[in-house]
């Protein structure tokens, strides 16, 4: 599939020239290098825009169950999605600081030496588990709702106000009264109440 500039795309376009494939063509902006736009002929849909990954960064990576379905049921679902964690964090090293598993969504807080391996490690997290889930409960289709979000954090003190907002969240869900209280969390190993290797201290 060749591969054109946007100047060329307006020219073959402007002479007619049919074309019944899709189109590709990276617009670079500054030297950032991330946007990554498609064009099909007849198509008007906008186009994805790409996610910028960053090296040796943190990011709070959140996934939610689709049409806000639920995605743990008991608490074999629960252990089965940290099993699926620990080899996924094995398999590329990233460090896990923080967690918090909910009923119909989960909260990561991961550093990644390698960018891109942020969507590596959540599309094969999420893949593996639905296609566990799926067999498990019968069912078929997207467990998770689109695509997961992620933002960057800062490795500074306001790393602990997003894992403890993070551990939190039961508590703001009248699930639990106390951070204490709610096992699917990372309060406790964080605090030393539970030893688990899944867990890593961040050094600011």
């Amino acid at each position: 599939m060749k591969r054109f500039i946007i100047r060329d795309v307006l020219i073959l376009k402007a002479k007619g020239v049919p074309f019944s494939r899709v189109i590709y063509y990276k617009l670079i902006l500054l030297e950032t290098k991330v946007w990554n736009v498609c064009y099909k002929w007849g198509d008007h849909k906008m186009p994805r825009k790409a996610r910028l990954f960053l090296n040796n960064a943190i990011y709070h990576a959140m996934a939610r169950g689709n049409q806000k379905q639920l995605t743990f049921i008991n608490e074999e679902d629960f252990v089965k999605y940290l099993d699926i964690l620990k080899h996924y964090k094995r398999k590329y090293k990233f460090k896990l600081y923080g967690y918090c598993l909910m009923p119909n969504h989960v909260h990561l807080m991961l550093e990644v030496e390698h960018g891109p391996d942020l969507g590596k490690i959540m599309q094969g997290l999420n893949q593996t588990y639905t296609i566990w889930f799926n067999h498990k409960y019968k069912k078929v289709g997207h467990l998770w709702q689109g695509r997961y979000k992620s933002k960057v954090v800062q490795k500074d003190g306001y790393l602990w106000d997003c894992i403890e907002y993070m551990e939190t969240n039961p508590i703001r869900a009248n699930i639990s009264k106390s951070p204490f209280e709610y096992y699917w969390s990372s309060w406790k190993m964080r605090l030393g109440y539970q030893t688990d290797s899944l867990l890593d201290i961040p050094v600011l």
